[in-house]
C-alpha cells in the first residue's frame, strides 16, 4: 500500500507476501513488469553488498515480492521507496519511532534521547521525515552552544596580523606575506558530518515544512568542506558532548544504512538494516541495562569438546554470569517456526544443548521478538510461549514485546526484559539448592 502524501512511497511487511508487487512498482517506474524485476534484482544485489551478507533479501514468486532480514527504506529507483517495516512491529503503531530507537542502538551501543525522538510522524509520515525531525529536534535546541572546532589556517595578505614567515618579510608573493593563525570556528569535521546528513536526507523528505527547516539547518551550518566529512564512529571532544547524539545519527545516515549520494547520481539503497542483528544488539543492550548485579557478557566462549586435538568452542549470544561460571545462557533468535503455533525449529533445541553441556547450565532462554498481529504488551514483556525439558536441561521460548519502546523508554524495556531473567535466575538457584539438599539427605 502506498504511504498517505507520498505516492512514490510503497509500504511493505517483513516476511510478508506483496500480492502483484510487481506490476505496483512498474506502474510507479512507468516501465513493464520485466523492467520492474530487474530493477529489484538490482535492488538486492546493492543490499548484499551494502549489508555483507552471503544472500538475496528479496524474494520474487511471479508477480508477489518479498523483503526478509532487513527493514527500513529500500530506495527502488530515484523517486520510488519501499517503507519494509520489521516484523515485530506493527505499521499502525509508532513504528518509525520505535525502528530508530532500535537502529541508533544497535549500531553505536546508545539511545538516542527520548526527548528527541519527533512524536507521531509515523501517523502521518514516513521514515526519513522522521528521521530528519528527530535530527532537527537535536540541532535547534544547541545553536546557542555551536560545534567548534580550533582549526590552523593560512593565507597571505599585506597586513601582518598572525603568525608570520620571516623568509616572506623579504621576499613576499605577488597576494602579500605569508600567514598562519589558530581559529575557533564552524567550518570543521563534525559540523561537515551533520551538515553532509541534513544533504543526503533533504531529497527523501516530502514534508515541505521538514524540508524548510532543514534547508535553514544547511545555511546555519554551511559553508563545510564536503572533503572533511567523517562519518566514523567516534567520540566529541567533552565540551561538545552536548551534540554527541546528533552527530552519532548523521553517522549513521551517511555510512551505516545507505543513505548517500554523490551530487546527483543514484546510489544507496536506503536506510536500512539487518533485523536479526539489530535484535540481538538490542536484547544485549537491555540485559546489561537491567541486570548491574550480574556480568552480561557477550560471545562469552566455552569449549564444547575436542576437534582433531584442538579445542572446539561454542559461543552463545549472551552468558549472565556469577563467579567464574554462567548462571544462565541466552541466545537471541529471530524466527521461530510457524505453523498452527510457534514453536523453536529443532536447530536452536540442539545448539541450545551443546551450549548448555559446553557451559555446565541447566537454562537457556532463546529469546524472540514478540510478532506482529498479536495484542500489544508492554514493551519488554516477556511470554514464555514453549518449555523443552531434557534430562535436567531446560529450554525456555520466550516472546519480548518490542512494539511501544520509544513511547515507555528503553529503560521500561530493559527492566521489564530484565525482571523475568532475574525471576527465572532465583527459580534455577531454588532448584539447584533443593537437588543439592536431596543428595545430601539421600
Amino acid at each position: 500500500m502506498t504511504t498517505p502524501g507520498a505516492a512514490e512511497r510503497l509500504t511493505l511487511a517483513e516476511y510478508g507476501w506483496a500480492p502483484d508487487f510487481v506490476g505496483t512498482l512498474a506502474e510507479r517506474l512507468g516501465t513493464g513488469a520485466a523492467e520492474a524485476v530487474a530493477v529489484l534484482h538490482e535492488l538486492d544485489e546493492r543490499l548484499v553488498k551494502l549489508l555483507g551478507v552471503e544472500e538475496g533479501l528479496i524474494d520474487i514468486r511471479g508477480r508477489d515480492v518479498r523483503v526478509h532480514d532487513c527493514a527500513g527504506i529500500l530506495r527502488v529507483a530515484p523517486g520510488v521507496e519501499v517503507e519494509v517495516v520489521p516484523k515485530f512491529l506493527s505499521a499502525d503503531t509508532r513504528w518509525h519511532e520505535d525502528f530508530l530507537l532500535f537502529a541508533t542502538l544497535a549500531e553505536n551501543g546508545r539511545v538516542l534521547p527520548s526527548e528527541a525522538l519527533a512524536s507521531g510522524v509515523g501517523e502521518r509520515g514516513d521514515l526519513a521525515t522522521f528521521i530528519a525531525q528527530t535530527m532537527l529536534g537535536m540541532f535547534w535546541p544547541h545553536q546557542r552552544r555551536p560545534l567548534r572546532q580550533y582549526r590552523r589556517r593560512v593565507w597571505h595578505e599585506f597586513s601582518l596580523d598572525g603568525e608570520f614567515d620571516s623568509e616572506t618579510l623579504l621576499l613576499p608573493t605577488e597576494d602579500g606575506f605569508r600567514l598562519e593563525g589558530s581559529f575557533f570556528e564552524r567550518t570543521n569535521g563534525y559540523n561537515a558530518t551533520i551538515w553532509a546528513a541534513f544533504r543526503a536526507l533533504l531529497p527523501e523528505v516530502a514534508d515541505p515544512e521538514v524540508s524548510a527547516q532543514m534547508r535553514r539547518a544547511i545555511s546555519a551550518l554551511s559553508p563545510q568542506d564536503l572533503r572533511a566529512v567523517d562519518a566514523r564512529p567516534r567520540l566529541l571532544p567533552s565540551r561538545h558532548r552536548h551534540w554527541q547524539p546528533l552527530f552519532d545519527l548523521a553517522g549513521q545516515v551517511l555510512r551505516g544504512y545507505g543513505v548517500g549520494y554523490s551530487g546527483a547520481a543514484f546510489e544507496a539503497p536506503g536506510f536500512v538494516l539487518q533485523t536479526w542483528r539489530t535484535w540481538q544488539s538490542v536484547a544485549l543492550a537491555a540485559l546489561r541495562q537491567g541486570l548491574p548485579e550480574h556480568l552480561v557478557d557477550d560471545q562469552a566462549s566455552f569449549q564444547l569438546g575436542l576437534r582433531n586435538g584442538r579445542a572446539l568452542n561454542v559461543k552463545p549470544d549472551i552468558s549472565v554470569m556469577t563467579a567464574a561460571s554462567a548462571a544462565m545462557l541466552l541466545d537471541a533468535k529471530y524466527k521461530t517456526r510457524i505453523d498452527r503455533s510457534t514453536r523453536i525449529v529443532e536447530a536452536d533445541v540442539y545448539e541450545s544443548l551443546a551450549f548448555m553441556r559446553a557451559a555446565g547450565a541447566s537454562t537457556l532462554i532463546l529469546l524472540y521478538p514478540r510478532q506482529e498481529g498479536v495484542p500489544v504488551r508492554p514493551a519488554g514483556e516477556c511470554e514464555v510461549f514453549e518449555t523443552i525439558l531434557i534430562a535436567d536441561q531446560t529450554i525456555l521460548g520466550v516472546a519480548v514485546e518490542c512494539r511501544g519502546v520509544s513511547g515507555q523508554g528503553f529503560d521500561a524495556f530493559a527492566q521489564r526484559l530484565a525482571g523475568f531473567v532475574r525471576r527465572r535466575l532465583a527459580s534455577t538457584a531454588q532448584g539447584a539448592g533443593a537437588s543439592e539438599l536431596g543428595l545430601a539427605s539421600s
